[in-house]
């Protein structure tokens, strides 16, 4: 469980949320909430999160979602690297566009993690489909390119988990597996 606690918050929060929350605030309160184009850096970027579909979607079918959700972390890892090197918080104040361009990146690549996390996530990509006004993400929706469009305000995607709160759901369980259990005796 504690393994679980410390992928969740790691890896679920602070890589992949984390795109979307900094990528899509920033988007909505500095740039009115419009994407704009991809420059030949963002688009490889880009197209290396798409060109991980097959390889995912071979560990969903292969019931192995601990290799899918490391293959979906790398490209979220990959993106943060993009983010971090382009400093979009500092040529905000510089160049407008060039900040659109890395946001619009960094939130297309999200947008393809958060379709790989459908099949174990169906809740979280829900609010996904909601920042990008798009509904039912289909595994093929991934390979779609998002260029100036328009995304809604920033939405609270998920929070940390704190052990106590697992081991108190953890108990609750039993306590009603219990119940369930004299009720049919």
């Amino acid at each position: 469980m504690e393994d679980f606690v410390q992928r969740v918050n790691s890896d679920l929060i602070g890589k992949i949320t984390n795109l979307a929350s900094r990528g899509a605030q920033m988007l909505g309160k500095k740039l009115d909430g419009k994407m704009g184009n991809l420059d030949p850096e963002g688009l490889e970027l880009v197209k290396m999160a798409q060109s991980k579909a097959e390889e995912i979607s071979q560990h969903y079918q292969n019931r192995d979602f601990n290799r899918a959700t490391q293959a979906i972390r790398a490209i979220a890892d990959e993106a943060n690297r993009y983010f971090e090197h382009k400093e979009p918080w500092k040529t905000l104040k510089v160049d407008i566009e060039t900040t659109r361009v890395v946001l619009t990146t960094v939130l297309n690549v999200f947008r393809s993690c958060a379709i790989y996390l459908k099949p174990i996530l169906p809740e979280y990509t829900a609010k996904v489909e909601r920042l990008f006004g798009e509904s039912h993400y289909v595994w093929a929706d991934a390979q779609k390119i998002l260029q100036h469009h328009e995304i809604a305000s920033f939405e609270h995607l998920a929070q940390r988990i704190e052990m106590d709160d697992v081991q108190k759901m953890l108990e609750a369980s039993k306590e009603e597996g219990a119940q369930s259990e004299d009720v049919t005796k």
